[in-house]
C-alpha cells in the first residue's frame, strides 16, 4: 500500500474517532494508527492481538527488536517521518511480511536486517540519505519479493548491490540520480518482472544490465536521454522484449541509419 494512502487513513481514523485505548492512536485491536509517539508510550499500546501498526511523526527514532516484540503477531508495519536508525535484528524472530518505512531518515541499512525472516515487502523510500556501497550487497533475504527506493537520491548502483535477492520480483529506482547501470546488475534476480528506472538522469545506457532478465518490463520514461547510436542496443533490446517502450526521444538531424524506426 502507498504510504500516502496510509497516511490519508490514519488521518481518517484520528478524525473521526474511532475506537481506541490511548488518546495518540485510532483503531481496534488488529488495526492500529499512532501519531506523535514516545518510546514511554509503547507499553500502552503492546499487543499481541495487532496485524498492523501505522505510526508517523513520531519522536521514536531507532528501530529495535524490542521495539518489535511489544507487537508478537504483528504482520504489517508502517513507520512514516519518524526512524533514523534500525538495529540489525529489528526483525529478527517476528512475524512480520510487510514492512515500509518511507520519509524516514535512514542513512544506512545492515545487509542482514531482513535474512532469516518472512519479509516479502520492503519500502525504504524518500529516504533521502540511504547510501549504496561498492563491494557490499544491500540487502540478503530469500523471501524479498518487492523493494521500493524510489526518490532516495541514489546516484550509484554496484556490482553486488541486490545479488542476495534471488526471489526478487519487483524493484522500483524511479526518482534517483541514477546515470548508467553495471552490466551485471541484475543477473541474480531473474525473477524480476518489474523494474522501475524512470525519472533518473540517464543519458544513454547498454542492455547488458537486462539481458538476464527473460520477463521484466523496464520504465525508462523521463530520463534525459541523448539519442545517437550508444543507444540503438538498448533501443533494440525494449523492442524485442516490451511491446511498449518509453524511451523517447527524437532523432538527431542530419544522421540517417537503416532502421528509421530507432527512435
Amino acid at each position: 500500500m502507498d504510504y500516502k494512502l496510509l497516511l490519508v487513513l490514519a488521518f481518517v481514523h484520528l478524525s473521526t474517532g474511532a475506537a481506541s485505548t490511548y488518546k495518540k492512536c485510532e483503531g481496534d485491536d488488529g488495526e492500529l494508527f499512532c501519531a506523535a509517539l514516545r518510546y514511554e508510550d509503547i507499553p500502552r499500546i503492546a499487543s499481541d492481538k495487532l496485524k498492523t501498526f501505522t505510526m508517523f511523526n513520531s519522536s521514536i527514532h531507532m528501530l529495535t527488536k524490542q521495539f518489535i516484540q511489544n507487537f508478537p503477531n504483528l504482520e504489517f508495519f508502517n513507520a512514516i517521518n519518524s526512524i533514523n536508525i534500525l538495529s540489525e535484528d529489528c526483525f529478527k524472530d517476528s512475524k512480520l511480511t510487510w514492512v515500509s518505512m518511507p520519509k524516514n531518515k535512514l542513512t544506512g541499512i545492515d545487509e542482514t536486517i531482513l535474512k532469516d525472516t518472512a519479509i516479502t515487502s520492503f519500502d525504504v523510500s524518500e529516504n533521502k540519505e540511504l547510501k549504496l556501497y561498492g563491494g557490499r550487497y544491500f540487502l540478503i533475504s530469500d523471501e524479498l519479493k518487492f523493494l521500493n527506493m524510489k526518490s532516495c537520491n541514489i546516484k550509484r548502483i554496484y556490482t553486488d548491490n541486490f545479488a542476495k535477492l534471488p526471489e526478487l520480483m519487483e524493484i522500483n529506482l524511479a526518482g534517483n540520480m541514477l546515470t548508467t547501470l553495471p552490466p551485471d546488475a541484475f543477473d541474480r534476480n531473474t525473477n524480476l518482472y518489474s523494474l522501475d528506472l524512470s525519472n533518473n538522469k540517464f543519458t544513454t545506457l547498454t542492455s547488458k544490465p537486462f539481458l538476464k532478465l527473460t520477463h521484466v518490463e523496464v520504465k525508462f520514461h523521463k530520463n534525459p536521454w541523448k539519442c545517437d547510436m550508444m543507444l540503438h542496443p538498448l533501443i533494440n533490446w525494449l523492442k524485442s522484449h516490451q511491446s511498449v517502450h518509453d524511451v523517447k526521444c527524437e532523432k538527431p538531424k542530419g544522421l540517417t541509419w537503416e532502421d528509421d524506426d530507432l527512435f
